[in-house]
C-alpha cells in the first residue's frame, strides 16, 4: 500500500460524536524498525479521526501522547497510532501523522510496514 493513498484516504470525513473515554491504554509492542502503519483491519473502516503535525513541533514521544490524548476524547476509541512519514505533496517533507481507531484492542498483527515511515507508536485499549 502506498503511503500517499493511505494518507489521502484518511481525509474522508467520519461522523463520530466525541465523548471522553474512561478506557485504559497500553503501548503495543511493535518489532523494530518502527515503520508501521495501520493495516486493513483498522484502515480505513475503523478510523475515527486523523491528525497531522509539523515535524519540528514534536518529538516521537510528544506526538504519540498528543494522538493518544485525542483518541481518549472519543468514547469509541480503542486504539491510536502515531508515526512520522514523508508527505505525499511537494515538497516531500517529513511530518507527523496519527489516527484514532474504533474496533477493539489491537496487536502488531493489525499493523503493516511501510516505506518512508519512522517512529511508529501504537496504543491499544486494555480496559473499557
Amino acid at each position: 500500500m502506498k503511503l500517499q493513498i493511505f494518507l489521502s484516504a484518511a481525509l474522508l470525513g467520519v461522523g463520530v460524536v466525541a465523548r471522553p473515554t474512561t478506557a485504559t491504554f497500553v503501548k503495543v509492542t511493535l518489532e523494530e524498525p518502527q515503520n508501521w502503519i495501520a493495516g486493513p483491519s483498522l484502515f480505513p473502516s475503523n478510523v475515527l479521526a486523523g491528525y497531522s503535525g509539523d515535524f519540528c513541533d514534536y518529538t516521537a514521544d510528544t506526538w504519540a501522547q498528543f494522538v493518544l490524548d485525542k483518541c481518549k476524547t472519543f468514547d469509541a476509541c480503542t486504539s491510536a497510532l502515531a508515526f512520522s512519514a514523508l508527505n505525499s505533496g511537494s515538497p516531500r517533507t517529513r511530518g507527523w501523522f496519527g489516527y484514532a481507531f474504533k474496533g477493539g484492542a489491537t496487536t502488531q498483527a493489525d499493523y503493516i510496514r511501510a516505506e518512508d515511515v519512522e517512529k511508529s507508536v501504537a496504543y491499544s485499549v486494555v480496559k473499557q
